[in-house]
């Protein structure tokens, strides 16, 4: 039996892979989705080169650059983050595909690769990327639901 990924959130979205990405790639609604955290974030739609500070808890900073936005020929969506000052360093990269099957759903991946700025890489990489991804799958789970809700009421 294999192990669990745990670098990844996973989550399949009844709602558009266009809507779907539009929801994940505005971050200041990722304020109300990580749990305890605040988000100063340029108005959406977002662009490469923007930069996001996240604050938890009052005092964690975490700050992003937008690196990387693209869409491929199957409709799907992927913007890449590199963080590059607060408590992390590394990359977070949210991927959204349309279902196979042209059911109207669509399917994220958020990945993460961080780790502390102090002290060995190897060290931290994995219990900092582990406790990134499960708050990642809390805000997931919620970013979800927002897009679900708007395809709902279109």
């Amino acid at each position: 039996m294999a192990l669990p990924r745990v670098d990844r959130a996973v989550r399949s979205v009844a709602a558009p892979a266009d809507l779907t990405f539009d929801v994940l790639t505005d971050l200041k609604r990722h304020a109300g989705a990580f749990p305890f955290t605040t988000m100063a974030a340029p108005p959406a739609p977002p662009r490469v080169g923007d930069k996001f500070e996240a604050v938890t808890l009052g005092f964690l900073r975490d700050i992003m650059v937008l690196e990387r936005l693209a869409t491929s020929t199957d409709g799907g969506h992927r913007a890449v983050y590199r963080k590059v000052g607060g408590m992390f360093r590394g990359t977070v990269e949210m991927t959204v595909r349309p279902r196979a099957g042209g059911d109207g759903r669509s399917e994220v991946t958020w990945v993460y690769d961080v780790w502390l700025p102090k002290g060995p890489r190897w060290l931290s990489r994995k219990a900092a990327t582990i406790g990134c991804t499960l708050a990642a799958g809390v805000a997931l789970y919620r970013l979800g639901g927002l897009a679900e809700d708007e395809a709902r009421s279109a």
